[in-house]
């Protein structure tokens, strides 16, 4: 049986726009290896995996986060702790989403990150927001550390009268 015209028309345009944009969305990334113990097939133990990594290498946190959501798709705090670990992994991003910049803000990284904050409220509205002290930690620290490798210029540059 042969399929109608039409039938083939509107899969000749959706499969090239399907790929397009889960190429826009980027590949996943990889499974941060789990302690020795941990069940693979478990978002909670990928959760804990998140909230261990976050201080330390924010992009494999961000990775754990992401694969207990997949594993867990129905807990907010998977989603809202990768919103934090992408946010730390860039200070460029971190930087300026926390100041405003409205070209970090409009940027497709950005909105991408913030759908996750959505998809959390979404899930559960009163989920713990107990990374954000993380985030704002890192924000002061990359901040004060970019001040110390760029002194200001003029008179006043290394000491300041009261």
């Amino acid at each position: 049986m042969r399929a109608p015209p039409l039938t083939v028309v509107l899969l000749a345009v959706a499969v090239p726009l399907l790929s397009s944009q889960k190429a826009a969305e980027g590949a996943a990334p990889r499974r941060p290896k789990l302690p020795r113990g941990a069940d693979t097939s478990s978002g909670y133990d990928y959760y804990r995996l998140g909230l261990s990594r976050l201080r330390v290498n924010p992009k494999e946190a961000a990775a754990a986060f992401y694969w207990a959501e997949r594993l867990s798709p129905l807990t907010a705090v998977a989603y809202y702790g990768e919103r934090i670990a992408l946010l730390m992994a860039d200070p460029y991003t971190l930087r300026g989403y926390i100041e405003g910049d409205r070209r970090v803000l409009a940027s497709a990284r950005v909105r991408r990150i913030d759908s996750l904050q959505v998809r959390a409220v979404t899930l559960d509205p009163f989920f713990p927001r107990n990374l954000d002290e993380d985030l704002i930690v890192t924000y002061f620290t990359n901040l004060v550390r970019d001040r110390l490798r760029t002194p200001t210029s003029g008179p006043c540059a290394r000491t300041r009268s009261i």
